[in-house]
């Protein structure tokens, strides 16, 4: 049959069959891409959602760490019983909370990075109290550093006897 056909006739039945099989096509693209589009839609409002859930559970996990963290304050440091004349007891919102020496040691190895820039200073915590080892620029920095690590949350006392001002 295709013998038959002329040039032109070829050439328009060709362009028929590629314009049915172009039109499909161009549909099922359509297709495609907003299925995709839907697709990666729904993904993006899992992944919301995701985030929102892992933000609820690490709140939660926090708050639950700052309950249990209070719970062993007050069974470290009971309150004492009222008794006739004494001073009430603390309210029960009061809790103290007891810094561990490696989160002392941090704390306070930062306060030191931040006051001299220069540190020759080592530092050893135990139970409140803050040892310094070392050299510092001078006397007034010694004792700049003494008064404000004395200030910080934590430190019971600052131990600055074998801190010496750098020889000149």
């Amino acid at each position: 049959m295709l013998r038959k056909l002329s040039g032109l006739g070829l050439a328009l039945l060709l362009a028929g069959v590629i314009a049915c099989s172009e039109a499909p096509s161009k549909k099922k693209q359509t297709d495609f891409f907003q299925k995709m589009e839907q697709e990666s839609e729904a993904l993006a409002r899992r992944r919301v959602q995701e985030r929102k859930e892992q933000e609820a559970r690490q709140k939660q996990q926090t708050e639950d760490y700052y309950k249990r963290l209070a719970e062993e304050a007050a069974r470290a440091n009971p309150a004492p019983a009222a008794s006739s004349g004494d001073t009430p007891a603390a309210p029960a919102g009061d809790v103290q909370y007891v810094m561990s020496d490696k989160d002392l040691t941090f704390l306070v190895l930062n306060k030191i990075r931040l006051l001299q820039h220069r540190s020759t200073v080592s530092v050893e915590c135990k139970d409140g109290v803050v040892k310094l080892f070392g050299e510092t620029d001078s006397e007034e920095t010694r004792q700049r550093l003494v008064g404000e690590l004395k200030k910080l949350p934590g430190v019971r006392k600052v131990d600055a006897s074998e801190l010496y001002p750098a020889a000149k």
